[in-house]
């Protein structure tokens, strides 16, 4: 498949060893395949560089040094490229609530679109998610393909909302990665062809190697309670957490996440460590005794049936509480339910009993998750939709 181009539009680098999300296990999916791949980041705006983080700059850099090779060991090579926009929706102006801002946004980057991707010369696929959207009409492409992985909860970058109405009917191919997102695909798009169901994978063989004890966890009394995922978003229930540490204080509670501000009222047991390399992340999931998924009852978390965390947790062994909001209840039996402090203290004192076997059985059941078979299936769709893929490569 070595004649086949591929552009990605990314939120996050796929060279930032912090983080790992879907779109760059298919990166790594068509680089395999052969193809010739060009991962495109909206790395900032102008606009966001009026008050400039640290992150912010870092990414503005990474922007204006143009497209770089990356050489990923057991993947292949692949083209990076940071792009600055000159502005991006904000939620809170109402001027941007539209389609001409959907359709133009993209229209002046730094580096150029346009001079990026002529160096290619015929692009036969286009890969972007529901919170980059704009691009696909800023890129001709034989194939486009819209991944939605999550229901945003902003008043725009939602599929039932109008701000991107005309891509959704006009895009080739849909993935939806839960049933309820499927289905307000279908409803948007006015028919089922062309929306597939394609849930999230899991890094199988990663998470179930052995490793270390981290050093941080020798000093930390035992049993370790562990939150993997970021601190900054709008669902995670700090209170959720926060009580539930204070009803468990004989326990150490560990977060693991992009963060900009703690909390100040930490109960003394709850341990902040920060972001750590995706690399890093088995070890600290293997010598924990719970995982937790706490999140706040809101349509993101409503419409979200097997978060990445899940797979992970029970890849590594470790037994999960997550809140029962909507679409995670289908989590059970695999994942212990509970919505409130005391249900979550509750449901940690089973998950401290599970056995071996229990722990084995969480193993096995995920193993059918695999990102391999994702890119089965993956395969299976391509085949229909693009004239000359091989589900052999």
């Amino acid at each position: 498949m070595d004649s086949c181009n591929v552009v990605f539009l990314h939120q996050k680098f796929p060279d930032d060893h912090s983080v790992k999300w879907g779109t760059h296990f298919y990166n790594e999916y068509f680089i395999r395949k052969g193809c010739n791949v060009l991962n495109l980041v909206h790395a900032t705006s102008i606009l966001q560089l009026i008050k400039p983080n640290k992150e912010t700059l870092h990414r503005m850099r990474l922007s204006m040094k143009g497209p770089y090779t990356v050489q990923k060991e057991n993947v292949g090579s692949y083209t990076v490229c940071g792009i600055t926009t000159l502005f991006h929706p904000v939620e809170s102006i109402s001027f941007f609530h539209n389609s001409f801002v959907a359709r133009q946004y993209f229209s002046i980057t730094y580096p150029s679109i346009k001079k990026i991707t002529q160096s290619l010369g015929k692009i036969g696929i286009l890969f972007f998610s529901i919170a980059e959207a704009g691009i696909y009409y800023k890129i001709r492409a034989d194939l486009s393909i819209l991944r939605v992985q999550d229901y945003l909860d902003s008043s725009f970058y939602r599929l039932d909302c109008s701000y991107y109405k005309d891509m959704v009917k006009q895009v080739d191919i849909i993935l939806a990665v839960s049933n309820p997102i499927y289905d307000m695909a279908v409803k948007q798009r006015g028919t089922s062809e062309g929306v597939y169901l394609l849930p999230n994978g899991c890094d199988i063989d990663k998470f179930q190697m052995e490793y270390p004890s981290p050093p941080e966890y020798s000093i930390i009394p035992k049993p370790i309670i562990l939150y993997v995922g970021t601190l900054n978003s709008n669902h995670f229930d700090w209170n959720l957490l926060i009580n539930t540490a204070k009803l468990k204080s004989e326990l150490s509670f560990v977060l693991i996440g992009a963060i900009k501000r703690i909390p100040k009222d930490l109960p003394r047991n709850v341990y902040v460590f920060g972001s750590r390399p995706h690399e890093e992340i088995p070890a600290y999931m293997q010598h924990a005794q719970v995982g937790l998924h706490p999140v706040l009852d809101i349509p993101q978390a409503r419409m979200t049936e097997r978060p990445l965390k899940f797979y992970e947790y029970a890849a590594s062994g470790l037994p999960m509480i997550t809140v029962s909001y909507g679409a995670l209840k289908n989590l059970s039996p695999h994942a212990i339910l509970a919505d409130d402090p005391n249900e979550f203290s509750e449901g940690i004192d089973e998950a401290l009993k599970y056995d071996n076997q229990q722990k084995e059985n969480l193993k096995r059941m995920v193993k059918e998750f695999s990102w391999n078979n994702v890119f089965k299936r993956f395969d299976e769709i391509l085949s229909v939709h693009y004239p000359g893929w091989s589900i052999n490569d």
